[in-house]
């Protein structure tokens, strides 16, 4: 209740005796039976009306003190005796009292032990945080959803230290011990790939390193990494002189083949780096195949299996050429090594798309949703579907909820870009574009992580500019950075797809609502 307001209610009437009601009982008085006190009062007539007045205000005053004493002054403990003075209590209700004797260690115990009880209530509240989050990944892990496992294991050393931040104190109920590093380690080797889990190895286990390297699968991911390091080593010179233009593509792909005898070369890779080869030389997709089929043929003489390591390029490819079945293959071996990967649902989700099947797209989505629930690629996912099968209103609905929660994700701002182009609004397509762009270097700069430059973002980027430049509302403040954008790319480096656009081949609803319904 307001300060102001604490006063409000009115104060009860106190029992005070009126001029009215003394008047009355007077009159009361006067016409009572006499008494024997009365009679004697009668014979005692001759004194004067002062004293018969006297003696009424006397009755009265002592009626008076009666009511106050009833009201007011009563002792609280018995209600029978007036209180003490300066007290709540009668002077024999207060001597009991301070003659009673209080067992003072009984007081005490049960004080320590409602203490105590809070502080176990506290402790295990404290406890239970990071252990729930180690639940969590439990959870998901046994699912096959690895990057959430991942996202909830990362949590606890940031909960413990908060924990123990706390509690001023490393408390020893409270620690990310080796079983918690070693699950965050298998959560990053499925979610993003065991070559970035050997290069964290490490940093994950600290003072468990040496302990962790007796494990069998951070044994395994060591070796992909040093054999990865040894192949890459051995063909590095190659690839610098490709890069620096000293050397032809068909150059560079003969060094390979002679450093393929070399001492700890691995042939998966080996065949691998000679796919980004032929990838970086802009090499057609059935020349590009033939790479990742001979990496799939020394996978399966080896022990480990190297799927995860191309089977997203291969099902890209295969889409490409027209293989569908056998790229829906790829897909699942991916899925199978970590059901939440973003980039294998989205191109399964895609290749239904692309034939027609929306039911079976809306599946993918559907179940990748509930897989990956509660984080941005979860709405990526539904955003580009709806956007996908027409259904902007939904997909601008969902699109703008997903930015107010991750405002720096690239490929949200990208989707949103998408669907202002499809309802006419080149301007804010540009501008949203260009915040993609910018959030993915946003990423790159702070984490080293340069993922979010995909070809369906530099794509978008080119054809929002484009756009915008064409038909919109030639915005002098964004001319400028358009006019840059532009320039810094070749043709070479646009996809088919958007130059079908720009040259008036295709409309923009005919690429982005059928076929994989993007900017591929």
């Amino acid at each position: 209740m307001d300060n102001e307001r604490t006063n409000e209610f009115e104060r009860e009437p106190e029992d005070t005796v009126t001029a009215a009601e003394q008047e009355t009982a007077a009159d009361e008085t006067v016409g009572q039976p006499e008494t024997a006190e009365g009679e004697e009062k009668t014979e005692a007539a001759p004194e004067t009306e002062a004293a018969e007045e006297s003696e009424k205000i006397s009755e009265e005053e002592t009626e008076e003190t009666a009511e106050e004493t009833d009201e007011v002054e009563l002792c609280l403990a018995c209600g029978e005796r007036r209180r003490a003075e300066g007290s709540d209590y009668c002077d024999e209700c207060e001597e009991r009292m301070s003659s009673t004797k209080i067992p003072l260690l009984g007081w005490v115990a049960g004080f320590a032990a409602v203490i105590a009880g809070i502080f176990a209530m506290g402790l295990a509240f404290l406890i239970s945080a990071p252990a729930l989050q180690v639940y969590k990944g439990d959870m998901e892990a046994a699912k096959g959803s690895w990057y959430p496992a991942y996202s909830a294991y990362s949590q606890v050393d940031d909960l413990v230290s908060s924990v123990n931040e706390i509690l001023k104190s490393d408390s020893p109920f409270v620690r990310s011990g080796y079983g918690v590093k070693l699950k965050i380690f298998k959560s990053i080797a499925h979610s993003y790939s065991p070559l970035e889990a050997a290069y964290s190895a490490e940093s994950i286990f600290s003072t468990y390193n040496e302990h962790a390297q007796k494990n069998a699968m951070v044994k395994e991911c060591t070796k992909f990494l040093t054999d990865y390091q040894n192949t890459y080593e051995a063909v590095a010179d190659a690839v610098e002189k490709m890069q620096s233009d000293e050397a032809t593509v068909e150059e560079t792909l003969a060094a390979f083949d002679e450093a393929a005898t070399a001492d700890g070369v691995n042939a998966v890779f080996l065949n691998y780096l000679k796919y980004n080869v032929a990838t970086y030389k802009d090499m057609p997709d059935a020349e590009r195949i033939k790479f990742l089929e001979a990496a799939e043929a020394a996978d399966s003489a080896e022990k480990s299996d190297y799927s995860w390591l191309y089977s997203l390029d291969y099902a890209r490819l295969l889409m490409n050429v027209g293989q569908s079945d056998k790229a829906l293959t790829y897909l699942d071996k991916q899925l199978k090594y970590d059901k939440s990967s973003f980039n294998a649902n989205s191109m399964k989700m895609r290749l239904y798309l692309a034939e027609g099947k929306t039911d079976e797209a809306a599946r993918v989505m559907q179940e990748y949703k509930a897989a990956c629930k509660g984080t941005d690629t979860a709405y990526q996912l539904e955003i580009s579907y709806l956007r996908s099968v027409g259904e902007l209103d939904k997909a601008r609905e969902l699109c703008t909820e997903a930015l107010k929660e991750y405002g720096t994700s690239p490929e949200i701002y990208r989707q949103s870009a998408l669907i202002y182009l499809m309802n006419g609004d080149y301007d804010n397509a540009y501008e949203d574009a260009y915040e993609a762009d910018y959030a993915a270097y946003q990423i790159y700069q702070y984490t080293g992580d340069n993922s979010a430059y995909t070809q369906e973002l530099s794509n978008t980027i080119y054809l929002c500019s484009w756009l915008c430049k064409e038909k919109g509302k030639k915005d002098t403040d964004n001319a400028a950075y358009i006019d840059e954008i532009l320039s810094s790319f070749s043709e070479s480096e646009i996809s088919d797809s958007v130059l079908q656009i720009i040259k008036g081949d295709k409309t923009l609803e005919e690429v982005l609502t059928k076929g994989e319904c993007d900017l591929i």
